[in-house]
């Protein structure tokens, strides 16, 4: 349930204390919150994408459609310049 990994990642981001039992004894906080195995694996692969997943929102990328194609053009030049190189 995304309302019990919700609650479980706030308490974490605010709470110091619950914080330091998660790091000391990862399985055992996530055990008392109740969380499912996909949400514990979520939460332990640090993954941004997974927890979103898990938390029922969209997969967010942070390169726009323009970053990509300026970043796609920049190493297409790098590569012809490498070529020339040759």
């Amino acid at each position: 349930m995304a309302k019990r990994l919700t609650d479980f990642l706030i308490k974490l981001s605010t709470d110091s204390h619950s914080l330091e039992q998660f790091e000391t004894d990862p399985a055992g906080t996530m055990d008392a919150a109740g969380l499912s195995a996909t949400e514990r694996k979520a939460v332990l692969s640090r993954n941004p994408n997974a927890l979103r997943k898990e938390l029922g929102q969209p997969h967010v990328s942070h390169m726009t459609d323009e970053k990509k194609k300026t970043a796609k053009k920049k190493k297409k030049t790098a590569k012809k310049k490498a070529a020339k190189k040759k």
